[in-house]
């Protein structure tokens, strides 16, 4: 069985970079790895990245399993991160159906990420007007769509899949009842009780080694009970 994962720096292994060199060695590190050795998973498969968005999380996840997914057995356990963020995709055509991984600028309320270079005034503009309109509410009706979205895609594959939250959001905590019932009916995990684990420090609230490694415990838990 394979273990595919995805979400943001709580999955890529952000605040790390003391402990690894290559990045292969940063892969084991973080959680996605200890759950597939807890899993017996053959192939661990993490594409998650610092500051990502939820959209960036759907978005990568559907063209893995559009370009490259050829039916193995899988397993999926997906990071959801606030749904504030967002991304937007860099181009001067409307008609430009390229692509380009590096043309996806990642967007968070208080940074803009791109790995090609971008007008940094057009950016934070973007950024300010989008914040502007964007309310706790939105984000809820955001992340419930997303899951769905995700859940929908899963099934359609027969894959056994659950979702989680990177950190303690606001959401999580004052959601309306409705909305999370309905996703614990799709498999988000650790709603009940809020999982703890090591930071890497009182200024880094990313998980530590450690950290990574009570994640991947309590998930295992919370599908294995």
């Amino acid at each position: 069985m394979i273990l595919f994962t995805n979400g943001c720096s709580w999955t890529q292994g952000g605040g790390l970079e003391p402990f690894y060199n290559t990045d292969e060695e940063r892969q084991k590190l973080v959680w996605p790895h200890h759950l597939g050795n807890l899993l017996q998973a053959s192939k661990v498969i993490n594409l998650a990245e610092g500051c990502g968005s939820n959209q960036r999380t759907i978005r990568t996840t559907f063209d893995y399993f559009l370009q490259e997914y050829s039916n193995e057995p899988m397993m999926a356990v997906i990071q959801i991160t606030d749904p504030a963020r967002y991304e937007y995709y860099i181009t001067d055509r409307l008609d430009d159906a390229s692509n380009k991984p590096e043309n996806w600028a990642k967007i968070t309320p208080s940074s803009i990420m791109s790995d090609i270079d971008i007008d940094e005034v057009d950016a934070s503009s973007r950024r300010d007007k989008r914040l502007e309109t964007y309310t706790l509410l939105e984000g809820w009706y955001k992340l419930v769509t997303d899951c769905s979205a995700l859940a929908k895609l899963f099934e359609k594959h027969n894959i056994e899949y659950y979702f989680f939250a990177g950190a303690t959001i606001v959401y999580q905590s004052l959601m309306p009842v409705e909305y999370v019932n309905y996703l614990k009916q799709i498999n988000f995990i650790g709603m009940d009780k809020i999982w703890t684990n090591e930071p890497i420090s009182d200024l880094d609230p990313h998980p530590s080694v450690l950290g990574h490694k009570q994640i991947a415990e309590n998930i295992y838990k919370s599908i294995r009970p």
